[in-house]
């Protein structure tokens, strides 16, 4: 609750470099990518999702940040 915070206390906002919106495509075995997961307003630095899918490859495609003109990715792991 917002009578919680000190008045002298600077706003928590979203880092300006996170990934906002992102993609994770897989590639099928003639070669084409298909989007497998879309994620519009993330606000996480550790995001999960499942994957059930047998591919050759997958990526991940960032599309916005929360304002930074680059995106900063720490790690991208697929189990």
């Amino acid at each position: 609750m917002r009578c919680n915070y000190p008045l002298s206390r600077q706003h928590q906002a979203v880092p300006a470099a996170l990934v906002k919106a992102f993609r994770a495509e897989a590639q099928t075995g003639d070669g084409e990518w298909t989007v497998i997961h879309r994620t519009e307003a993330n606000h996480q630095r550790l995001v999960r999702f499942p994957l059930a899918v047998r591919t050759r490859a997958i990526r991940l495609v960032p599309e916005s940040t929360w304002g930074a003109p680059t995106a900063h990715l720490f790690a991208w792991d697929v189990a």
